[in-house]
Parts: structure tokens; sequence; C-alpha cells
């Protein structure tokens, strides 16, 4: 009779069983009481044959005629070293078959304390009810080791108790695993009470681990997408601006690069507006969020078109706060703003940032780079923003610094943009808008805004009719009233009440400079 791979098995012939292979032969034979080749394996306790026969393929769950699996052979005869090595290959422990028991509940039943001990650390549940008596693992004892054993493997407590960072890991990787919020917030709360009274080096390893947990629950939410988790995780943490610079993993990525990468708009939306995350931050090998959103469906492009305008938004704050610091800017620095405007409002930054420190000539130049950018990105969403940039087209007219045929011509691009704007582009576009005012880009500018205004009081209470003070002076309104446009008006209302309400508008705005040039023209004659 010609051998099959069963009988090579048994013997532990792997060049055998490797030939049977090679010839066709079935991994999954069946033979005497229904065995596949790996519960012989299992029956005869051979490792090597249990090891190579999985590497090709084997099925580690399939069973005899009376149900016993691989792992319950093993467990059933006594084969330890197997039962271990199929526990730790991944059987499953927890599934009921033969006598309508668990490998588990085996285990326990033989007193197999190694063996209960790698099927717990696999994921084995104690708590599956078995028999006809419907009895769980656990009570089959009531004293011992095998009792402390399953009872670290069940809670965290104990796990923590008996300093088994083992048991205290598959705790955490299960509460990570349910669906329970409050589960998983309760064994981070039982971790951190630990933490604040553990010595030495149990408190060194309970510290990269709960470090490794909070890590694992921001990535937990942002897999189920669950701002509210998000937000609650965060809380629990308690770290200034966690969830914008935590890194979540080997290549150096955050919570942004996550969000985005998984596609889920609500939630790379919710991180820019509550968390601030910066989406110009790259990860280790130089991706930033925006490369990571994959797909090209319409979600997707949402995810890339919000992405990209907060990157523009961050760079013009960064651009303006460096021409606030500095006593003097040139057209060719002012001229890269226009290409970052992601508001209509972000003109009002640039007309004050220019007005007094160009020429006539260099003013007009940086106004239609910045009507121009405003109607290709069609900054005019609604009506509002429509209204505004009218009002800024006129008062622009009326000073000399575009011509009637120009305002008409971009008031007739404004009108087109208005109509043309897609509803989800309106709705991004207007959550800029209205984080003109935030209280962290107050903070940002304040001391340059500070700086300016100190020196405008000084230019004005010395009264000095040079032109070149005139001059400077006009400039330092200029950079004055970019800080309360850039910093939001709320915020500084109490310290500079007089001027925020003198400018609120471009109209109102420009007819100031143009009294104060006016008396500046009368006092010098």
């Amino acid at each position: 009779m010609r051998w099959t791979i069963t009988d090579y098995v048994r013997r532990g012939d792997a060049d055998g069983v490797w030939k049977c292979l090679g010839d066709g032969g079935d991994i999954e034979e069946r033979r005497s009481s229904s065995y596949t080749p790996l519960i012989s394996a299992a029956y005869y306790n051979k490792c090597k044959m249990i090891e190579l026969l999985l590497d090709e393929g084997a099925d580690i769950e399939a069973v005899d005629r009376s149900g016993l699996s691989a792992l319950r052979t093993a467990i059933y005869y006594g084969q330890d070293e197997a039962a271990l090595l199929l526990a730790q290959r991944g059987a499953d422990a927890s599934v009921r078959a033969y006598q309508q028991k668990t490998a588990l509940y085996a285990a326990v039943e033989q007193r197999k304390l190694e063996v209960v001990k790698v099927l717990l650390l696999n994921g084995a549940d104690p708590f599956v009810q078995c028999g006809n008596n419907n009895r769980t693992a656990i009570d089959l004892v009531s004293s011992g080791e095998l009792l402390v054993l399953l009872k670290t493997f069940t809670d965290l407590g104990m796990a923590i108790d008996a300093r088994s960072m083992e048991a205290v890991q598959l705790m955490l990787k299960k509460a990570l695993s349910s669906d329970d919020d409050a589960q998983v917030l309760k064994a981070y709360g039982t971790l951190k009470k630990t933490l604040d009274v553990a010595l030495w080096d149990w408190h060194e390893n309970l510290s990269k681990l709960v470090e490794q947990f909070e890590i694992d629950m921001l990535h937990r939410a942002l897999r189920n997408g669950s701002t509210d988790f998000v937000d609650k995780v965060n809380t629990a943490v308690g770290k200034p601006a966690w969830v914008s610079t935590a890194l979540l993993d080997g290549n150096g990525r955050n919570a942004l690069h996550v969000a985005a990468s998984l596609g889920n708009l609500r939630v790379v939306s919710y991180l820019l507006e509550t968390h601030e995350c910066d989406s110009t931050a790259s990860d280790y090998h130089g991706h930033k969020a925006v490369e990571l959103v994959k797909n090209t469906d319409e979600c997707h492009q949402h995810i890339s078109w919000i992405l990209t305008e907060h990157e523009k938004k961050t760079q013009f704050l960064e651009l303006t706060s460096q021409f606030l610091d500095q006593s003097q800017v040139t057209a060719m620095e002012l001229n890269e703003l226009p290409q970052f405007m992601t508001s209509i409002y972000d003109l009002r930054v640039v007309f004050c940032l220019g007005y007094g420190a160009l020429t006539k000539a260099e003013m007009k130049q940086l106004l239609q780079n910045s009507f121009s950018e405003a109607v290709r990105m069609k900054l005019m969403f609604d009506n509002d923003a429509a209204v505004y940039f009218k009002t800024a087209l006129r008062e622009c007219k009326r000073h000399e610094l575009i011509s009637q045929k120009e305002k008409d011509e971009w008031q007739l691009e404004a009108g087109k943009v208005n109509g043309e704007n897609a509803d989800w582009v309106r709705g991004i576009q207007n959550s800029f808008s209205q984080l003109e005012h935030r209280v962290t880009v107050t903070e940002r500018n304040i001391s340059s805004l500070n700086k300016n205004y100190q020196s405008l009081r000084s230019a004005l209470e010395n009264k000095i009719h040079l032109d070149d003070e005139r001059m400077r002076r006009r400039r330092l309104i200029g950079l004055v009233t970019s800080g309360l446009c850039f910093c939001g008006g709320s915020v500084l209302e109490g310290a500079f009440i007089w001027a925020f309400d003198a400018w609120t508008s471009a109209e109102i705005f420009l007819t100031e400079l143009a009294e104060t040039s006016s008396e500046d023209r009368k006092r010098s004659r």
C-alpha cells in the first residue's frame, strides 16, 4: 500500500511529507477516526510536523468524527508540547465541540497549568458555559494556582496586583476590542491610579503601557469615527495639545494623518477645527495628511480640498505674523499672500499690510493679484462675501487703485462665482470665515500688535508733520489694523475699542485713512 501524508507524519518524516505534497497529496486527507494529518501530528506529539503542516496551510480547526480538533486532541491525550504549540499558532480555545466543552475548559479539567496560561494569553475565554451543567472554566477551581491564574487573566486589577505584564496587556487588548467606550476609559483609569503609586521597575513598565494605551485609545476612536470618544480620551489623558501632537505609529503619523488615510471627512474637519491639528505636518516619510488620501471618490475629494485649504490658511497666518513683526515690508513679500487666501475677508489683511507701505503702482498690482485669486478660488461663496467684495472694489475705485472698467469686470466675475459654488464648497469656506477671530490666532500675534499699537500712539501724540513721519504713521496704522483684523476684535475690544469700532468695515476704514491723510496735508501747509 502506498504511503500518504499521514503515514509520514506519524513517523515524523519531513522529507516524506514534502514528497507527498509535491506529488499532489491532500493535506486534509482523512484516515482512521477521520483524523487529518494535523490531528495525527497532535496525537503523536510531533511538533515539527505540526509546524510543517500549518506552514503549508493545514486547517488548524478541522475536527475528527468525535468533534476533537488538533488542540483538543493534544489536551485529551496529554500531549502538552503539541497543545502549547497549537495554542501559540492561534488554535481557537473558546469554541465548544466534543462534549460541549472548550479546549480551555478541558485543560483546566486536567489541571494543565502551562497549557491554560498559553491558552489565556492567546485569548481563550474562561467564561464560556460548557457541558450539560453550563459551568465555566473558572467554576472548576476554587483555590490554588489555577484559580489565581484564571482571575489574573480575567480581571485587570488582579493582573496589576500580580504584576503580570502579559495579563495586563491582554486585559487592555480586550477592552480596546469591545464596543463599550466606558470599559476602555475604566481600564485607563485603573492603569493611571496604579501608576501613581507604583515603584521602580514596575512604575517604568506601567508608564510605557499607559503611554501606549493612550495612543491605542485615540487610534480606536479614529477607526470608529467617534469624535465624541476622541474628546473623552483627550479629557482623560489631560495633556496640552495631545490630540494634535501625539504620534500614533512607527511612521510618525498623527491623528490627522490617520483620519485622512481612513477617509473620514467628519473626523478630519473636527480635528482641524476643534483640536487645530497642523495640516502642514509631515510623517517620517515626508507625507502630509493630504498626501495620504488615496481614493478619488467625492468624500475623499472633499477631504483633500479641506486639507489643502487649511494648509493655505496656516501659511497665510505665518506670513502675516512675519510681516507684522517687520518694520518694513516689500511689494515682493506681500505678493506672496494672495495665493494663500482662503476667505474673502483675507483681503482686509492684505490691504492693511500694503496700505502706506507700498507705492500706488505696487498697491494696484497687489490688489489685482488678490482679486484674481479671490475669483479663481471662488471665495465669494455667499451673499455676505459677495457684498464685502463689492465694497472693497468700490473703495479701491474711489481711491483710484483700480479703474471703473476693472471694478465692473471684477464685480461681474464675483457674481458668477457666487452662483457656481457647490454647497459643500460653501460649507467648508464658511468654516474658514468663522475661524477668522480664533483666540489662538490672537495669542500668536498679540505681542506684535501691542508693539505696533504703542508705536502708533507715540507717533500720534508727538504730532510730527514731516513727510517721512507721516508715511511711518500710515504704515503703523496699517500694521495695527491688520493686527486687529488678524487677531479678532472680540478679544481685543476692551483694549482697542476705539480702533476696532473705527475700522469695522473696509469702507469706514478707508474713509478714516483718507481723512487722516487730508489732515496731514492741511497741517503741512
